[in-house]
């Protein structure tokens, strides 16, 4: 009997532990969503492959590749489209849209325009996203006849 004694206090030590005895998981951030309108100006090239919107965490990005999110591929020949990018929340500096013919990859000649702030248009729109949020309004107006115009900020981090 005082054998059991042990043995049913150190079973119910465990039981009242959950999950048993481990790290405390590390909980997963609930992805939120930024959602906008891309317009387009002038005339789209015919040899447009995918137009799509990118999101990075950096201003000027310090690497054109350092993409945190894109979005679908917009419908090419729109005179606008909506866009949807699922995203982990933080604080994004440069939302941009990139232009890619046939044949070629994404570089800084795919630039066609960016998110405004709108206290300042002259400088790139921040976007914030919370855990779950969905962030709307983030239009962008992106101008064919501009294509590969990099801010001069992003052409200067570039080495451009």
């Amino acid at each position: 009997m005082r054998l059991m004694s042990p043995i049913v206090g150190l079973l119910m030590t465990f039981i009242a532990c959950g999950r048993g005895i481990g790290p405390i998981p590390k909980e997963v951030p609930e992805i939120g969503v930024i959602r906008g309108t891309v317009r387009f100006l002038g005339v789209w090239p015919d040899s447009t492959a995918e137009v799509r919107v990118a999101v990075y965490e950096e201003y000027p990005p310090s690497d054109f590749y350092e993409i945190r999110a894109f979005s679908d591929p917009l419908p090419i020949g729109a005179d606008s489209a909506r866009y949807e990018i699922r995203i982990s929340p933080g604080i994004y500096m440069w939302i941009m849209v990139a232009w890619r013919a046939e044949g070629r990859f994404w570089g800084p000649e795919s630039f066609l325009g960016m998110y405004h702030d709108p206290e300042d248009p002259s400088r790139p729109g921040t976007v914030t996203v919370d855990p779950g949020e969905e962030v709307r309004g983030i239009d962008i107006l992106a101008d064919f006849s501009r294509r590969g115009e990099l801010p001069s900020e992003v052409a200067e981090a570039l080495g451009q």
